[in-house]
Formats: C-alpha cells, sequence, structure tokens
C-alpha cells in the first residue's frame, strides 16, 4: 500500500486507515465524528501511556497549506494534546517543515505514510461492512401492532437511490427509503412517515408528518388521540426518536 493507493480512498476511508495504522502502532484510537460533521480539527484521536495525540487526515495530492499547518497548533493547544500530527498523501512545503520543528506538531507526508506502513506491516485497506439499524419494512409493523383498524394505510413503493463517481467508479451515494401514509376518515386525518437509511453516512432518518383537522371539541380529542398513537407507536418500532 503506497501513498498513491491511498489517495483512491475516499475520505471516510482514508481516516479509517490512519486510525488503523496508529493501532498497529501501539496507539488505542477514536475516530471523531464524520466527514460531513464537525469534528473541530480532529479526524484521530490516538492515546498510549501518557500521550494524547490527535491527528489531522488530509487526502490531498497538492502540498497542505501552511495556514492548516499553523492551525493545528491551534487545535493541539485548546485539545491540550501532547503533540499533533498532519498526515497527508501530499505534501509539505519547506516552510511548514521548518516551522513544525519548533511546535507540538508532527507532519507525515506521502512518503512517511509509506514508510510507516512498511514499518509496521499494514496491509490493503479493508473495506467494512456498514452496520445500520435493524429497521424492518414499516408496512409490516403497521398491519401487525398498534394502529385501530379504522385507519387506512398506504405503502408506496421502497426508493434505493445508488451513486457512484464517473471516473473511479466508488460509490458515493447509497439511500434506501420507505414511505408510508395513514388517514382516518373522520375526523380527517392523515400522517406520513417517511424512513431513510442513509448506508454511507451509517445514519437513519424516522420522519413523521401529520395533516389534520377538526370542526368540534370531540374531532380535536380524536386527532390528539390519533397523533398520540401514532408517535407512540413509531417510537417504540424506531427505537429513537422521531423528527416532526
Amino acid at each position: 500500500m503506497t501513498a498513491n493507493d491511498l489517495t483512491q480512498l475516499t475520505p471516510d476511508e482514508f481516516e479509517q486507515y490512519v486510525s488503523d495504522l496508529y493501532q498497529a502502532m501501539g496507539y488505542k484510537t477514536q475516530r471523531r465524528g464524520k466527514t460531513t460533521e464537525g469534528d473541530q480539527g480532529v479526524d484521530v484521536e490516538a492515546r498510549k501511556w501518557r500521550q494524547y495525540v490527535v491527528i489531522q487526515c488530509k487526502r490531498y495530492q497538492g502540498t497542505v497549506s501552511f495556514r492548516d499547518v499553523r492551525d493545528m497548533l491551534g487545535v493541539v493547544t485548546k485539545e491540550q494534546a501532547t503533540k499533533g500530527v498532519i498526515i497527508t498523501t501530499g505534501k509539505f512545503s519547506k516552510k511548514s517543515i521548518e516551522w513544525a520543528k519548533n511546535q507540538r506538531l508532527e507532519l507525515v507526508d506521502g512518503d512517511g505514510i509509506t514508510s510507516l506502513l512498511k514499518k509496521h506491516r499494514l496491509g490493503p485497506y479493508k473495506k467494512r461492512s456498514i452496520p445500520m439499524p435493524s429497521i424492518p419494512n414499516p408496512i409490516s409493523w403497521i398491519r401487525g401492532d398498534g394502529i385501530p383498524k379504522d385507519i387506512n394505510v398506504t405503502e408506496h413503493p421502497k426508493n434505493e437511490v445508488r451513486r457512484s463517481h464517473p471516473n473511479t467508479k466508488r460509490l458515493q451515494e447509497h439511500k434506501v427509503t420507505y414511505r408510508v401514509q395513514l388517514n382516518r376518515r373522520t375526523p380527517n386525518a392523515n400522517a406520513d412517515l417517511t424512513v431513510e437509511n442513509d448506508h454511507l453516512n451509517k445514519r437513519t432518518t424516522v420522519r413523521l408528518t401529520f395533516n389534520c383537522s377538526a370542526n368540534n371539541l370531540n374531532q380535536f380529542e380524536d386527532l390528539t388521540t390519533f397523533q398520540s398513537v401514532v408517535e407512540a407507536q413509531v417510537k417504540r418500532w424506531a427505537k429513537f426518536d422521531i423528527v416532526k
């Protein structure tokens, strides 16, 4: 595995590979957040004995800017870390290298990564299966548990989106969406349930929206009951909060 090979990984895969590398070096590691979320300038935390190392991963083919190197020192100070590491498949300028020598910083370029991989005998990146919450088809849950018989249920076809990079053919998006509508004629009450599995970002979102109308107090009470029943059952079924 060389630095050039690592440029073929996604940013998320590269972070995981760096985490694996530091584990091979004897550290206990933990990734912080995802590439799509705020990580406060730290991609990987690495701990060994009393050392606390914060690592920033840059899957570049060019040169990491001096500003990025300088900003990393602020991250080290804020995190109260032993040192900070910027590890890149690219290069660093002479200015960055000289400046970092007098700071609590370590700069690892593409050649440095290749040397570490050989030294610690880390093999090729192994693609991991992405664990997703066990979400059954919503229609099976709705018909089997907790919904009154006077509520009509309409299931829409499952929608699956897979998108790959046109050049590398690497998967960039993979989402599966279920949509179910619940309707109660008297009073007029509709609930729209959407379950989206985002496989690449390891995220499942459950959205529940209501469209209801009432002409009197009795109908209003019926609507309140309808919403309570649907919300309670969705939360129990999905096992996490819903977004309204």
